[in-house]
């Protein structure tokens, strides 16, 4: 699991929203896709230096955001089976 949780910025939240129909096997390969990519990044544990000359840990924030683009694509298909259901 992932202790502290990214959270999407301001920014982020302004851009172009997509409408596209999720279906329940590609959600799933998805996900497990996107675990198995985090999984690995968090053992891989690479640091790399910034542009501010700062060590920054870089598998540990590409794992994170995968697993945070996970939780994303899981909570826009658990909100289509609520809006089919209305």
């Amino acid at each position: 699991g992932c202790m502290n949780k990214l959270k999407w910025n301001g920014q982020a939240k302004k851009q172009k929203k997509y409408n596209v129909v999720l279906i329940k096997d590609y959600v799933e390969v998805i996900n497990i896709a996107l675990e198995q990519k985090a999984n690995w990044h968090f053992s891989q544990n690479k640091k790399i230096k910034n542009k501010k000359d700062k060590v920054v840990k870089l598998d540990k924030a590409v794992g994170e955001f995968c697993l945070m683009i996970k939780d994303c694509v899981s909570t826009q298909f658990k909100n289509q089976k609520k809006m089919k259901a209305a």
